[in-house]
């Protein structure tokens, strides 16, 4: 038997549960079946891609742990796809993801397939109703809110693209106080703009064991699983059925990086560039831009179409928490670009400035390679002179100007702590782990600060 069998692939309506059995080796790294929730009924499309987001996920571990993958039945497109990812992760990460095979029953030419596909009202589950009288599009573009995916949608908006925004993957599914606040606010964007949205739910966190996929692979990326390993085929992968029922033609994931500034991980060009099934393509979105560069594009359109735009960055209750790392350099990017950042989503007054010295030059911050290559990025569009909305901040950048950005901020490897606690977990048997699991996550996040 493989070491990864998906024996059923459940639909009904917008609901998918998928079922698989695991050898011991394999299935310590998951700790539930995975299920995806669409806000449209997806009950019309063909197993073979209703199997996607199951094989997206599943997949990168098993090529970490080189265990096989069998299904029943998959579109042939993907099925190509996903050895071309594996090669792609192969050359990102040599020192772990290994030869693994991918196998099905059938494979599927699934643009062949007639099926009932086509736009369908919004169920009545979130309480918005239907959105008919929005525009429909061949095109959609993943969203959050954030920078890359509004530099995606500003770049693509003549197109009215769908918007899909998930819930399950930078905000977690039982975090319900957060998604309350920001799915409201991705609502609202689409339909201000006379597009839709599609909103879909996967129980990615709880499906992985997370912490153990860190323990025993973290030493090899800087980030964590989800981000390093899995991220852009998880989200593609996750909208197939979606982009079957909606007719999507080219579905758009904005990139994390950029051309000359681009680390290794799940969002990397290898990978995303391979992905596609059946009908759709996907396409690398601004990948041509660096991050200062998206900004300002954003700052045009603020000061063309939209001047109460709000970008979000983190989640503290579905708001931007204003002190991370994160929240404080796009804050930054923005007012570089000329924008106040206290009328985009944070809080920030003349006294912010100090803050993020402060920060940067105690090593309060972890500064991965690519924090770096963004700094730098900024650094190097400084200029004496410029105006901007605050007086502190001329000598904040001339400081900036100044700085050896490789001297800023932390090493990003995992603290001490996190390196013993995952040695331990590496070391301990599985029946025994499972049971304790939850005792070692308690003292990291709450004993141990």
């Amino acid at each position: 038997m493989p070491d990864i069998e998906i024996t059923d692939v459940a639909v009904a309506g917008g609901r998918v549960e998928y079922e698989y059995d695991c050898s011991t080796s394999v299935g310590r790294f998951f700790a539930e079946d995975l299920a995806v929730e669409y806000d449209v009924d997806v009950s019309a499309v063909p197993e073979s891609v209703l199997v996607i987001p199951c094989l997206a996920n599943l997949c990168p571990v098993a090529w970490a742990t080189g265990a096989d993958v069998s299904a029943p039945a998959v579109d042939s497109r993907f099925l190509d796809a996903l050895e071309a990812v594996r090669e792609g992760f192969e050359e990102l990460y040599p020192e772990f993801v290994s030869a693994s095979e991918v196998r099905a029953d059938r494979r599927v030419e699934t643009s062949d397939v007639a099926f009932d596909g086509g736009s369908v009202e919004r169920s009545s589950g979130d309480g918005t109703g239907p959105q008919s009288s929005l525009a429909d599009s061949d095109d959609a573009v993943l969203f959050s809110g954030g920078v890359d995916s509004v530099a995606s949608y500003v770049r693509h908006r003549e197109a009215d693209p769908l918007l899909v925004s998930i819930h399950g993957f930078d905000i977690e599914l039982d975090d319900r106080t957060a998604w309350a606040k920001r799915a409201p606010e991705l609502r609202e964007f689409g339909e201000s703009r006379g597009v839709k949205n599609r909103f879909v739910r996967m129980n990615l966190h709880s499906a992985l064991d997370v912490f153990l996929l860190n323990a025993r692979f973290g030493d090899h990326y800087a980030d964590d699983w989800i981000t390093s390993v899995g991220y852009g085929l998880s989200l593609l992968g996750t909208c197939a059925p979606l982009t079957a029922a909606e007719g999507v033609d080219t579905l758009r994931i904005a990139a994390s990086g950029w051309e000359g500034g681009e680390p290794p991980g799940g969002s990397h060009h290898r990978i995303v560039d391979e992905v596609a099934w059946a009908d759709t393509t996907v396409e690398h979105a601004v990948y041509d831009l660096t991050r200062q560069d998206r900004i300002e594009r954003i700052a045009d359109y603020v000061r063309q179409q939209a001047p109460d735009l709000q970008i979000r960055s983190c989640s503290r209750e579905g708001d931007n928490c204003s002190e991370c790392l994160k929240c404080m350099r796009t804050a930054v990017g923005l007012l570089l670009s000329g924008l106040d950042p206290a009328d985009h989503g944070y809080e920030f007054d003349r006294e912010t400035f100090e803050y993020v010295r402060r920060r940067l030059e105690t090593d309060d911050w972890r500064l991965s390679d690519y924090e770096r290559l963004m700094w730098r990025d900024m650094q190097e569009r400084t200029n004496p002179g410029d105006e901007y909305p605050y007086p502190e901040a001329e000598a904040f950048f001339a400081w900036l100007r100044n700085q050896n950005v490789e001297n800023l901020g932390a090493d990003p490897a995992d603290s001490n702590r996190n390196r013993a606690l995952y040695a331990l977990a590496q070391r301990t048997p599985y029946p025994v782990y499972s049971g304790v699991s939850s005792a070692y996550r308690f003292v990291d996040e709450w004993v141990l600060g």
